[in-house]
């Protein structure tokens, strides 16, 4: 089924990083030879049985508030777990508060830069760089 032309036309305008992945799917469902696909980090193997032990086992978890929304720095557990193995690791007084979860490397580089820059400020890149 053929989708439409408006949604054509928004995805020819998504992301480089998003164009690469496109083209890698198309390549590799051509058969055009082995493609190995760095575009959005995906992994190429499936995951260990432990982890979709343990996934299957958070999905069964029927605790009040488990499946809600999370606020937008990350569940205060997981951002306490990680200030816990920062403090231990770099013996620093980390706390939930000194961490922010992230979507991917793309939300974590624009949440660093909104924080740290002003209107107007220049930012240099060196290439090569992340899309």
């Amino acid at each position: 089924m053929a989708i439409s032309k408006k949604i054509s036309e928004t995805l020819g305008r998504a992301s480089w990083i998003r164009k690469m992945f496109e083209e890698g799917a198309r390549l590799k469902s051509d058969g055009l030879g082995p493609v190995y696909d760095f575009s959005l980090g995906n992994p190429d193997l499936e995951p260990p049985a432990e982890f979709r032990e343990r996934l299957f086992s958070v999905i069964g978890d029927d605790a009040p508030g488990k499946h809600k929304y999370m606020a937008n720095v990350g569940y205060p557990e997981t951002r306490q777990a990680v200030a816990d193995s920062l403090q231990r690791e770099h013996d620093l007084p980390f706390t939930a508060d000194s961490v922010i979860m992230t979507v991917g490397a793309g939300g974590g580089i624009n949440t660093v830069l909104k924080a740290i820059l002003d209107d107007g400020d220049e930012v240099i890149c060196l290439t090569p760089y992340f899309v």
